[in-house]
């Protein structure tokens, strides 16, 4: 995300911004934006990082990894999760480019 919003701020022409997320798995449950702590879980299922990037308002993934194990019919949940994350990331991307512009002016 970081990236994506330095790129932007330099005026490097792209596609949109690239948002990203990781949806990771304690045990059973899905959880948006993982940290550290939960990343390494090893209980029950064990742990499971999927870290997940796109560009913003596309189907485009640039990023799809998974470090674990998830049962093949969660993989369309975790990217409905992560589109909804994604979008949101977005959303705040976006604001924070148009204030550093309105604070530029």
């Amino acid at each position: 995300n970081a990236a994506s919003m330095a790129l932007a701020h330099a005026g490097i022409p792209m596609k949109n911004l690239v948002t990203a997320v990781a949806i990771g798995k304690i045990d059973t449950d899905l959880i948006v934006d993982v940290n550290k702590e939960e990343e390494d879980h090893k209980e029950g299922e064990g742990a499971t990082d999927f870290p997940i990037a796109k560009i913003a308002h596309s189907d485009e993934y640039t990023l799809l990894q998974m470090d674990g194990k998830i049962q093949p019919e969660l993989i369309s949940k975790v990217l409905e999760m992560a589109d909804k994350a994604c979008s949101t990331i977005y959303e705040v991307q976006k604001k924070a480019l148009k204030e550093d512009l309105e604070a530029e002016n």
